[in-house]
């Protein structure tokens, strides 16, 4: 419902992880990629993580594997663990990172995270909730994301913006939050 068509829109969402909050958009939406990174004011250079509940929910994201990395990948998953695989040929560069070929791609050990991408039936860029260099947020506010936009140089371009309300629990104290 509701969540879904929000990133389908290009809407930023926040989530629990392993370790902080992350900031997630759909990894195919080339608008919500740029929302995240101009948010974060991260390096538009520096590619970014993607996870799924599975390795087959990441598949359209990556060249296909060989019989034997697939084996390799499902032993080591779900688990605080990225691995840099071939990226399909029609993936970003904003994804990836510029130059790059290979895409970072995690199953996450999160049950919370996991259930997010099945609940939405893809996979979901993953970065840590705060500004590029800061330190992340570990625990839930009433706004999780500590960062704010950067400010239009116009006055005419600025909008008011929603606060962003928590909307579905993954579990205790476990909350998604859809941003602007």
């Amino acid at each position: 419902g509701r969540l879904k068509n929000h990133l389908k829109r290009g809407g930023l969402i926040a989530y629990p992880t392993e370790s902080c909050y992350g900031l997630g958009c759909l990894p195919t939406h080339t608008k919500a990629l740029k929302k995240l990174i101009r948010l974060k004011r991260r390096p538009q250079h520096k590619g970014m993580i993607v996870i799924g509940d599975t390795l087959d929910r990441l598949r359209t994201l990556l060249q296909p594997l060989g019989e034997t990395d697939r084996r390799l990948l499902e032993s080591q998953w779900p688990a605080r663990k990225t691995f840099l695989l071939p990226a399909a040929d029609r993936i970003p560069a904003l994804l990836r990172g510029r130059n790059r070929r290979k895409l970072a791609v995690r199953v996450p050990d999160h049950p919370g995270a996991r259930s997010l991408c099945r609940l939405l039936g893809q996979p979901l860029v993953s970065t840590s909730c705060n500004k590029a260099g800061k330190r992340p947020c570990r625990k839930p506010t009433r706004s999780p994301p500590p960062i704010r936009p950067p400010r239009p140089h116009h006055r005419r371009s600025l909008r008011r913006r929603k606060k962003a309300q928590p909307d579905y629990r993954l579990g205790k104290r476990q909350t998604t939050a859809l941003i602007r």
